[in-house]
């Protein structure tokens, strides 16, 4: 067998071992996120979706909670009726707005 054809029988293998790999991380972020939740350390996402779509402008069209520096931030992304992109950065135990990107709109 040449090189040429065994490279083209491994790379599906090679593939979808990667897109295994990619596919179980979000689980893991879901495990960690579940689990500080559960214990107290973090508000459940829709406690916090809750308070930003009260607060502000705009249909929340994403959510990312990652951790910075041991700081535990959920990002929403909301999409106001001019179209415009924001986004937000609340810090997920207290709720309160740490910094934004874009132009913010508060309801009146």
């Amino acid at each position: 067998m040449d090189a040429q054809r065994a490279l083209q029988m491994m790379l599906p293998v090679v593939l979808l071992a990667l897109l295994g790999r990619a596919a179980a991380a979000p689980e893991m972020d879901q495990d960690a996120a579940r689990e500080a939740v559960q214990a107290g350390r973090i508000r459940p996402l829709a406690e916090l979706m809750a308070l930003v779509e009260r607060r502000y402008a705009g249909q929340i069209v994403n959510t990312r909670l990652q951790q910075q520096e041991g700081r535990w931030l959920y990002q929403f992304t909301l999409m106001p009726r001019s179209g415009h992109l924001y986004k937000l950065e609340v810090d997920a135990v207290d709720g309160s707005v740490v910094g934004s990107h874009g132009l913010v709109q508060e309801h009146p």
